[in-house]
């Protein structure tokens, strides 16, 4: 009996964690867009990723796909450059989009908006140095 609880407990914990899976798996990235998995999208660790690009003289944006493309976290941003304008690029993630297909795709989509604000909220206000 116990173990059917843990089996039924098991079932339920699975079916509400949404799964979620490029359709473009093993297709190459449209230039311009990054893929990144759900566990990339983790907005717990979109500082220290950026913290980490910014070191290397990344200092790209990320965009997300929805109505239109925008970027999350820096849009209507007062500054010398708008975020269209952003001179390290601006990198979309692919598979965002205001349609999700399913709860696992919706799952992403919120995760992805996320990481993209806190990530570029580290980019825009890390100093620019000079090359």
């Amino acid at each position: 009996m116990k173990r059917l609880c843990i089996l039924l407990m098991m079932a339920v914990v699975a079916g509400c964690s949404p799964d979620y899976r490029t359709p473009n798996d093993g297709k190459p990235v449209a230039p311009g867009e990054v893929r990144l998995s759900l566990t990339q999208t983790d907005p717990a660790r979109a500082a220290s990723d950026a913290r980490a690009a910014v070191a290397s003289g990344d200092r790209h944006l990320l965009g997300v796909y929805g109505y239109a493309s925008y970027v999350p976290g820096a849009d209507g941003r007062p500054s010398e450059f708008g975020p269209e304008n952003w001179p390290a690029g601006i990198l979309y993630i692919e598979d965002t989009t205001d349609g999700p297909r399913d709860g696992g795709h919706q799952t992403f989509n919120d995760r992805a908006v996320a990481y993209a604000i806190a990530y570029n909220k580290v980019v825009l206000a890390s100093p620019v140095t000079a090359p």
